[in-house]
């Protein structure tokens, strides 16, 4: 009687996972490049999670042994090798964010594609099917440029196929509230707060997102170490995330290194600090209830509640506009992306800077030179 059929090498069979105490551990059984087939396992705090890990060691596995990609590999093995390499000092957001456009978009579409069969007309008929939604088209063509680099690294493409489609443009003018408008949509917030306690604190965040320009999570991840009442200084020092790894949580250090920046507030800001302050019990600025961190979800939830319909148009991220644009106004491109926490002014001025439509006054040169002054 013939036994169960061998795995190939550098195979592994089906994953399956158990719940173990607080975490969760995936198995499977993997056949090296020796011939012999071990048990092979990884274990995270989610069950999805540890199935994430548990494949990133079976590429990085597969990859230090003899079954590295080759141009019979398939776009759907090309991912999961990539994936597994990726810098260990990227985001887990970032990774996070690669991995469900992948799943939701490229592999669906070309995942089953022999390397050898993919060409730089394929990936750009790939890109042209999701020109409806340009940002994903986008994202998608940065992952396969990155996936197609390490094929082509490890000899299995020629070239970087992806490098020769055509670059996915979103051209999006920049609008900014006003700051009349601002002003406005404050009033109309505090009426609406009313003198309700649980509404009050709502108004709390919106002065201080017109008096900083901070990102929702760097702003509801707030600490009280991080104001300086005596500076009369605000320094963003974490930002609110959510992963697949950690969950929701707050990062200890902000969306990059020139978001790590120390603010001076304007006086108008401080009373309502000081207020909180005082009737803080807990070390974060803008806690939830029982002192947990304020998830920005939930607070969204809040915020759309508060605008109502009239101003229902208004984002929370359009403060960083408001304040980008004002600033770039009165003191210039660099002090709008020093407040906003950009490494350069090319961010700030494609995606925050309002441009200004108002002329000079030409008039009476055109007169003088048409020969119609009076």
């Amino acid at each position: 009687m013939r036994g169960r059929p061998s795995l190939p090498l550098g195979k592994h069979g089906d994953i399956w996972t158990r719940r173990e105490g607080k975490t969760y551990t995936a198995y499977c059984y993997y056949r090296d490049t020796d011939g012999v087939t071990r048990r092979v396992k990884a274990s995270a705090p989610k069950a999805e999670a540890a199935r994430i890990r548990l494949q990133e060691r079976l590429a990085g596995r597969n990859i230090g042994g003899g079954g590295d990609i080759t141009p019979d590999s398939t776009v759907n093995d090309l991912f999961t090798a990539w994936h597994a390499q990726l810098d260990k000092n990227m985001q887990q957001s970032t990774k996070d964010d690669y991995m469900r456009h992948s799943r939701n978009h490229i592999l669906p579409a070309l995942g089953q594609v022999r390397l050898r069969e993919m060409s730089t007309g394929r990936v750009e008929s790939f890109l042209n099917s999701k020109q409806d939604k340009p940002s994903i088209a986008r994202i998608c063509r940065v992952i396969l440029t990155l996936m197609f680099g390490m094929a082509a690294r490890l000899d299995a493409v020629e070239a970087n196929i992806v490098r020769d489609t055509k670059a996915v443009r979103i051209k999006r003018e920049v609008k900014a509230m006003s700051w009349p408008d601002v002003e406005r949509f404050r009033a109309h917030i505090a009426g609406w707060a009313g003198d309700r306690e649980d509404r009050g604190y709502v108004v709390d965040i919106a002065d201080l997102f017109i008096a900083t320009g901070l990102r929702p999570g760097e702003l509801l991840g707030l600490l009280w170490t991080d104001i300086d009442f005596k500076a009369r200084t605000l320094t963003v020092t974490g930002t609110l995330k959510t992963d697949s790894v950690n969950g929701f949580h707050r990062k200890p250090f902000p969306k990059s290194e020139a978001g790590k920046r120390t603010l001076v507030l304007p006086e108008f800001v401080w009373p309502m600090l000081a207020r909180r302050k005082l009737a803080a019990d807990c070390e974060k600025v803008f806690p939830g209830r029982a002192g947990v961190w304020r998830r920005p979800s939930s607070f969204h939830e809040t915020w759309k509640a508060a605008r109502g319909a009239e101003w229902a148009h208004v984002q929370q991220r359009d403060f960083r506009k408001a304040v980008a644009t004002i600033l770039a106004r009165e003191s210039g491109a660099e002090a709008a992306a020093g407040q906003l926490g950009h490494a350069s002014t090319e961010v700030t001025l494609k995606h925050y800077i309002a441009k200004e439509r108002k002329t000079q006054d030409n008039s009476a040169v055109l007169d003088r030179l048409l020969g119609r002054a009076e």
